[in-house]
């Protein structure tokens, strides 16, 4: 089964976000949603991929709720479809990075989902201790 969707923020959420860190630590370029090439693709009449959310406190550093419904056609294929490109596959071994996808990581090679040996996996509760949730 392949699954090609994306879900996108509202503008004032993002900019909300990206005043708090490590977001604002983020030399990348921002896209917005008007720019986005995949969000026009996404919102129809019958899909908005935009979540509802509330705010858990009084600003976003209190947290978010956030809720949204997804429905998959698990016969539909787009491997050979000539609009969209498959990003990945997910085989006996891990994921691989498709040779027939654009964009991605930019490293190219074989990605198994797994991270990589020089990130430390960090307990939900060590993060909730440090402030980090």
């Amino acid at each position: 089964m392949t699954h090609i969707g994306q879900l996108f923020w509202n503008e004032l959420l993002r900019s909300a976000a990206e005043l708090t860190y490590p977001y604002n630590t983020n030399t990348q370029a921002v896209t917005t949603n008007a720019e986005d090439m995949w969000s026009i693709v996404q919102a129809e009449n019958d899909y908005d991929p935009f979540p509802e959310y509330l705010y858990l406190g009084e600003d976003i550093t209190d947290g978010l709720l956030a809720w949204i419904q997804v429905g998959i056609n698990v016969t539909t294929d787009y491997t050979d479809d000539s609009y969209y490109s498959v990003a990945a596959v997910l085989q006996a071994d891990g994921g691989h990075e498709s040779t027939s996808s654009f964009g991605g990581s930019g490293g190219g090679g074989d990605f198994n989902g797994t991270a990589p040996a020089n990130i430390t996996a960090r307990s939900e509760e060590a993060k909730f201790d440090s402030g980090e949730m």
